[in-house]
């Protein structure tokens, strides 16, 4: 899911690698996803909230790429415009 604040856009991601067994039993995390979004406007900082963590993005045009290392069960980006 994607949100946009007055400074920023929120990048919501939710990992569903559990099998199919309800209630979820056990996640499986995902790393090294590399991830492209199309940001009209300049990209200043690119964070991951539950890592606590900045990440190195580069931009090409309007197409900003960048990886987030691990998403357990839920994560959210913040990218500052």
């Amino acid at each position: 899911n994607i949100r946009r604040g007055e400074a920023s856009i929120f990048l919501y991601l939710i990992n569903f690698t559990s099998s199919m067994v309800r209630p979820i039993q056990k996640i499986v995390p995902c790393t090294n996803l590399k991830i492209n979004l199309f940001v009209e406007e300049n990209v200043k900082n690119i964070r991951a909230l539950w890592l606590a963590k900045n990440l190195e993005f580069s931009r090409k045009g309007n197409l900003t790429s960048f990886v987030l290392p691990v998403i357990d069960d839920y994560e959210v980006v913040e990218i500052r415009i």
